[in-house]
């Protein structure tokens, strides 16, 4: 075991200022062997940007590179996130900092367990300021007092963690494949062509149904907003019984999801609850497959999106005969519980990698 302040193992360098899209777009390599690849903050799978020829200079001087095995790690945005980088030649902007072991401690540490085991002494170098923006502090973190166990055990922890993050990669292959099969059924064209406004009768929210409105009336009828698992809140009285349709209006917008019981629709939502005629002619677990990605695909704006009830009622759909909505619902829906099941041993995996 060794202990000491971070910065006597390890170095942590800054990357480039200016060297942005632009800047990188103006000098692209003029060969393959001019060419180096350029990292950021980015903490996905991949987090290059793209390719700079190795020559640039800004401001008349050289780009900073690197080389050897590198750890990124954000300095703001999604700061003190970490992404391995193997044995290269690199360079990167200045939003993020590059973690290395220091040559007279390579035969000591394994660089790959600092990804996890000094988790909590990164996270603690992190500050943030009243709006909530989060900036990674380089010197904190070299001033920091560190103890790295032997290398027999740092090599057994990394090799526990990767099991699990290629679990973690497979797994979240399989919940995309999913999610790509459970958007599919608004591109069949099987029955008639309707309106949401011909078959639905559309239920407008309760904008009286605060937080303190809420407060006020406790009860035991759930509230069903914009809240997509489980109910907003409970209170001791209801507008509606039976089965309905709730659709998210802003927030996530589009999000559906049946509803039952004795309930009421609350902000930022409403409900498709199908006409007379309607009823014995539609599976409502059939079109909330059917219409959620198209109200998704419909939703106005960035972050906190809208969906305007007359964008709804003029949504259009196909309405196959009701055994065959039933068919589509029951094998959507094991999808959908398969899902979930992936979803959850993920949160399970990330949370004991973490």
């Amino acid at each position: 075991m060794i202990r000491g302040k971070v910065k006597r193992f390890l170095k942590i360098e800054g990357g480039n200022s200016s060297l942005t899209e632009d800047f990188i777009y103006l000098n692209q390599p003029k060969n393959k062997e001019s060419e180096i690849i350029v990292y950021s903050s980015a903490t996905k799978e991949n987090t290059a940007l793209r390719k700079v020829d190795r020559n640039a200079k800004i401001k008349n001087k050289h780009i900073k590179k690197f080389s050897g095995e590198g750890i990124i790690i954000a300095r703001n945005g999604k700061a003190g996130n970490m992404t391995y980088l193997e044995d290269g030649n690199y360079t990167m902007n200045d939003h993020a900092y590059v973690i290395q072991v220091r040559d007279e401690y390579k035969s000591q540490i394994n660089i790959k367990y600092i990804l996890n085991g000094i988790r909590k002494e990164i996270e603690d170098c992190i500050t943030s300021d009243k709006q909530g923006n989060r900036t990674f502090n380089k010197t904190l973190l070299e001033e920091t007092i560190i103890e790295f166990p032997d290398l027999d055990i740092q090599n057994n922890l990394v090799n526990e963690y990767e099991k699990f993050y290629k679990m973690k990669k497979i797994i979240n292959s399989k919940i995309e494949n999913i999610k790509k099969i459970l958007n599919t059924i608004p591109k069949c064209n099987l029955g008639d062509l309707y309106k949401i406004e011909d078959v639905f009768n559309l239920v407008s929210e309760d904008r009286r149904l605060t937080e303190e409105y809420i407060y006020n009336h406790p009860g035991t009828y759930p509230v069903y907003s914009a809240q997509v698992n489980g109910a907003y809140g409970y209170i001791d009285t209801y507008a509606f019984e039976g089965e309905i349709l709730s659709v998210v209006s802003y927030g996530d917008s589009g999000k559906t999801t049946v509803r039952n019981g004795k309930l009421t629709i609350g902000r930022n939502a409403c409900g498709l609850l199908p006409k007379e005629e309607f009823k014995d002619k539609i599976s409502l677990k059939f079109v909330k497959y059917a219409l959620q990605a198209i109200f998704i695909n419909n939703a106005k704006g960035a972050d906190l999106k809208s969906l305007s009830q007359e964008t709804i009622r003029a949504t259009e759909f196909f309405l196959p005969d009701i055994e065959e909505q039933i068919k589509i619902a029951t094998e959507y829906s094991k999808l959908e519980n398969i899902l979930k099941k992936l979803e959850t041993a993920n949160e399970k995996i990330q949370n004991i990698a973490q």
